[in-house]
């Protein structure tokens, strides 16, 4: 499975939402941060992690705590120095436990599905979402 639409790092894929929600591009948010188009690229693919500076700007700009984001690079860090290991390091999202629980009972074959929904999920949603994910009530996530 390809995973160019999921990004590599927790910042990354925050940053990547984020994006999304506001409808901005790459070079729009390059621009608004007077960062290169390729850094922030790398950013939002999860394939670099923002310097503690560039961490708080990004912050600035779309509202976030600093404090919250901060524990975020400092895992994302972990992890990527670390491989697959690190990310033990992560905070564990109690929604994913089923999957997690039974992810080795499954077949190869099986494993290959559940994946590649994934994939098409996320991409559909990026393409037709724009604008954010809607929750079951109807109103975006946070």
């Amino acid at each position: 499975m390809a995973d160019e639409e999921i990004p590599k790092t927790q910042i990354g894929v925050l940053l990547q939402q984020a994006m999304d929600q506001e409808g901005l591009s790459i070079r729009d948010l390059s621009g608004q941060l007077d960062m290169t188009y390729e850094y922030v690229r790398r950013l939002t693919q999860g394939m670099n992690l923002p310097s503690k500076t560039a961490l708080k700007l990004i912050c600035q700009r779309f509202k976030w705590k600093y404090s919250e984001m901060e524990p975020l690079l400092v895992q994302d860090r972990f992890r990527l120095r670390n491989g697959q290991y690190g990310a033990i390091a992560q905070e564990f999202n109690p929604e994913v436990e089923p999957f997690e629980r039974g992810w080795n009972m499954l077949e190869k074959s099986q494993k290959e599905i559940l994946l590649a929904q994934l994939q098409h999920f996320i991409s559909q949603n990026r393409r037709h979402v724009r604008g954010g994910l809607k929750s079951e009530d109807g109103g975006k996530k946070e």
